[in-house]
């Protein structure tokens, strides 16, 4: 039996949501079924990370049905998880055989097989005695629906990813290192413990392997997965550990809860190469932490954060919007808190999500709670917040904290493995010749169109078929060019590459954006100042990229502040990019290299 593993990262129109995407749990599960199955003669294979990361729906289906696999296994998180049903789907319409598998965090017990559609064989819960029960069952396939995975009591028995070498340690990249299985809270927003509070260690002698590994890369970090890194006894013998396994500090970043931190501690995990922390502080009103069943001590989480940040440790402090009994006025007490804390500067700030297998959305009639009933499950109204309230408590997080909750989308950026496209360019009659497959596209895709192209009923056919098998693309539609088209023109073309479905357009908010559509986006970059002037003045639909030509920077002080990007032609001088990065000092990420020839005269 020949299988296949699929993990999709976080939906986006760049690169950079695809660098923590590692299949851990594949190598887990291989990994143990190496070890502990019965059977022979079967083979399991990784997707190829480039094609993983980048690679568009069609292209996916696409490799899993030239691999000839018996079997196509998917790791279900809330950012992939439609997206991975219907690339299931796919397989399935074009070689039934395939028999699909799916596990993850978005398989509990508490749902039912037909809300997977695609799907023939689900796991909830720890996947390597599934694994190997499913590879040992083979051809009989006498597994069915949701099966329920028990846990592994002895988890010696689970070879490490990485210690085994199924996953590598590259240079510039966090080696996730699990130590523990189980949470001992109880907080009601989560799953991380899958519901079981008894806490599971893996062996404590992996710690030094991990490190030499981790210390032959350049730029490396390794991010200990515990749920709470100082929640469990023995912690000052681990850190111990951890100081004599890493002579060379290589950073580490954990959770954990600030209450339990003293001075002693806090010396130990500066000495073992602790670097940067997350700490669960949520809300400081009592009554919302009582109802998601969480503890807090004000005077002692702030007698840890102090006693970290005196020895140079990060803190990133995650709070969460909409809890029950939370409302606006202890959202602006927490910020206030945090900020007479000195820690406003790394908060992380979360909507309420209403996760399956949760102990919050069973009870969320309780709470008055109202909440998407599809990823990224956001709740939408709680006994204390109002609709309008989420998006009030939105604007207060961007004003207080200086940040844009939303990450404004670039006209530019992304990536694309070997055999992907990521940029088609259908300006100057291109429609004429032989158009990019659907399998060859990448999962954001950046369309550079002209006037002819925009209106040639051959686009509409393209992009039709590209949508139809690959509907999760991230678009970007930019035209070069000065003159101004009509609004009609750029609703026809967002319209060709609109997805309603996808996981962009519900996990952002339509309210905080001009375009409202995410996951295709408008833009029209000109490199004629008066032009530009002329265009910010009408408000166009597609946003404005201002591209300045050699020589004529001086022209374009005032069009470069207000244009929402300023993309940087290569043939500019030093001097010049210099100008305009400091005009655009206030907004730095607006300010982007153009790695090519945007216009024909070029």
């Amino acid at each position: 039996m020949r299988m296949g593993f699929l993990q999709l990262p976080v939906p986006g129109h760049g690169a950079s949501q695809a660098k923590a995407n590692r299949p851990l749990a594949a190598a887990f599960m291989i990994g143990y079924a190496r070890r502990h199955c019965r059977s022979r003669g079967w083979e399991a294979v990784i997707a190829p990370e480039e094609l993983s990361d980048h690679g568009g729906d069609a292209a996916l289906a696409a490799w899993a049905l030239e691999e000839g696999f018996d079997a196509l296994l998917f790791t279900l998180y809330l950012w992939n998880r439609e997206r991975s049903l219907f690339i299931a789907r796919s397989v399935k319409r074009r070689r039934p055989s395939v028999v699909t598998v799916a596990g993850g965090p978005e398989v509990t017990p508490d749902q039912d097989a037909a809300d997977f559609p695609g799907i023939d064989l689900l796991c909830a819960g720890e996947g390597e005695e599934f694994f190997a029960r499913f590879v040992d069952d083979g051809a009989a396939r006498s597994l069915r629906g949701i099966f329920r995975a028990g846990e592994i009591a002895d988890l010696g028995r689970v070879p490490d990813p990485y210690l085994s070498g199924l996953l590598p340690v590259r240079d510039g990249e966090i080696v996730h290192f699990e130590q523990m299985r189980g949470c001992p809270e109880r907080c009601a927003y989560c799953y991380y413990g899958k519901g079981r509070r008894r806490v599971r260690r893996f062996p404590p002698d992996r710690v030094e392997g991990i490190f030499r590994l981790a210390a032959a890369r350049a730029g490396t970090e390794v991010y200990f997965m515990d749920p709470t890194f100082n929640g469990r006894e023995g912690l000052a013998g681990r850190l111990e550990r951890v100081e004599r396994a890493n002579p060379r500090r290589v950073p580490i970043h954990t959770e954990v809860r600030l209450e339990r931190i003293d001075r002693a501690t806090a010396d130990r995990m500066a000495a073992a190469g602790v670097r940067s922390v997350e700490a669960g502080l949520q809300s400081v009103n009592p009554a919302a932490l009582e109802a998601v069943g969480r503890s807090w001590d004000r005077e002692a989480f702030l007698a840890g954060a102090g006693c970290l940040l005196e020895r140079g440790i990060g803190i990133r402090t995650g709070i969460i919007v909409g809890l029950p009994e939370d409302d606006l006025e202890g959202l602006l007490s927490t910020l206030d808190f945090l900020e007479g804390a000195g820690l406003a500067g790394g908060v992380e700030a979360y909507i309420l999500s209403l996760l399956p297998g949760t102990r919050l959305r069973r009870l969320r009639d309780r709470w008055g709670i109202r909440a998407m009933d599809r990823p990224p499950y956001w709740a939408l109204r709680t006994n204390r917040m109002r609709p309008e309230d989420f998006a009030a408590a939105l604007e207060i997080l961007e004003r207080r904290l200086g940040i844009d909750y939303f990450a404004p989308i670039p006209p530019l950026g992304g990536g694309a493995g070997p055999g992907l496209r990521s940029l088609v360019d259908l300006r100057g009659g291109t429609l004429d010749g032989p158009l990019p497959e659907p399998a060859t596209l990448a999962r954001s895709v950046l369309l550079l169109l002209d006037a002819a192209a925009a209106d040639d009923v051959r686009l509409r056919s393209w992009a039709g078929r590209a949508m139809a098998e690959s509907p999760h693309t991230c678009w970007r539609l930019l035209h070069a060019g000065s003159e101004s088209w009509p609004a009609e023109r750029w609703r026809r073309l967002r319209g060709l590459f609109y997805f309603p479905g996808h996981f962009l357009n519900r996990g952002r908010r339509p309210g905080q954006d001009p375009q409202g559509a995410f996951s295709v986006r408008l833009f029209q970059a000109v490199d004629d100042a008066a032009a530009a002037r002329s265009l910010l003045d009408a408000s166009p639909e597609a946003e404005l990229a201002a591209v300045p030509r050699p020589g004529e920077v001086p022209l374009w002080r005032e069009a470069c502040r207000e244009a929402p990007w300023v993309l940087l032609d290569p043939r500019l001088g030093p001097r010049e990019s210099g100008t305009l990065a400091a005009w655009c000092a206030d907004r730095p990420g607006r300010v982007i290299d153009l790695p090519f020839p945007l216009y024909p005269h070029e």
